[in-house]
């Protein structure tokens, strides 16, 4: 089984949008409720809270099947200046910069 790169790449907002998506938990994967000591059907979401002073993006490059593990060759696109997270903060009081530079990038 593999991961075939998609015809075009995508965005680095579009990818930070997906990881902020409300995801429903399945029967595969319930939520453990400590209080009733049962297994739930929940949502999960992650969201940033606050933006840091350096940014430090880590990208899923694999996919994970019981069995498999596949290279994701999709390519992502990605702004080298004036990347602005200003709409995915939360608190929206940070004193830090919302606006980022590219400084660094790894390929492997």
């Amino acid at each position: 089984m593999t991961v075939r790169a998609q015809a075009r790449p995508v965005s680095l907002p579009d990818c930070i949008e997906v990881f902020s998506r409300p995801e429903i938990l399945s029967d595969t994967n319930m939520w453990y409720c400590s209080v009733c000591k049962e297994h739930k059907r929940a949502e999960k979401k992650l969201d940033i809270w606050r933006l840091p002073k350096y940014l430090v993006i880590h990208l899923k490059r694999f996919a994970f099947t019981s069995i498999f593990r596949s290279k994701i060759d999709t390519v992502v696109e990605f702004p080298l200046e004036n990347f602005d997270l200003t709409q995915y903060e939360l608190s929206g009081s940070s004193e830090q910069p919302s606006v980022y530079n590219l400084i660094a990038i790894s390929v492997r």
